[in-house]
């Protein structure tokens, strides 16, 4: 016989009783809008979005190191984003056989706690999330044998790939946002 517990356990199971002593809920929405570009050629494209998303916390640690005394309250997180794209692979969207993939993007939120200084001995200072995020990603496909069966659809295709990204926070009084 096991031992005996004395603390129901859930196992990896839902419980209700976690559930309502620990959790995080997140909500948001975004808008974006796209324009493909003419210059330098037909296979670039430009979009530019803002997003919202709020964070609830309760008991919580997001990251006990970094972020003590975290684990409790809300966080917003207004954005912006900026991309520029071209896309000449093709001819499946899911399976590209051939052409490049090419995608360099800019996320940022206002600079919060360089416009309010004190921002940064508040209780909660992320309640306002900041931060700025660069992300580059390219991708080759080069087949390497000829389409075969019937559909032409069965080919080996070599994919090459390199994604870069790096998250900048204004001031350096703070940790990175969570």
């Amino acid at each position: 016989r096991g031992p005996r517990w004395s603390v129901p356990r859930c196992g990896g199971r839902y419980t209700s009783s976690a559930a309502d002593n620990s959790y995080i809920k997140t909500s948001g929405v975004s808008l974006s809008l796209g324009k493909q570009l003419k210059w330098p050629d037909d296979f670039f494209s430009l979009s530019y979005g803002i997003n919202y998303t709020r964070y609830k916390l309760k008991n919580y640690a997001i990251d006990p190191v970094n972020l003590k005394g975290f684990d409790n309250g809300v966080s917003n997180n207004l954005s912006f984003r900026l991309a520029l794209a071209r896309n000449s692979s093709g001819p499946s969207p899911i399976f590209p056989t051939n052409g490049s993939n090419f995608l360099l993007s800019l996320q940022f939120t206002p600079p919060y706690s360089l416009i309010d200084p004190n921002r940064v001995n508040k209780a909660n200072p992320y309640e306002l999330l900041e931060y700025h995020k660069w992300k580059y990603t390219g991708e080759w496909f080069v087949p390497l044998t000829r389409a075969t069966n019937e559909d032409r659809n069965k080919q080996l295709v070599l994919k090459a790939a390199i994604k870069a990204g790096f998250i900048g926070r204004y001031n350096k009084k703070l940790s990175i946002s969570p």
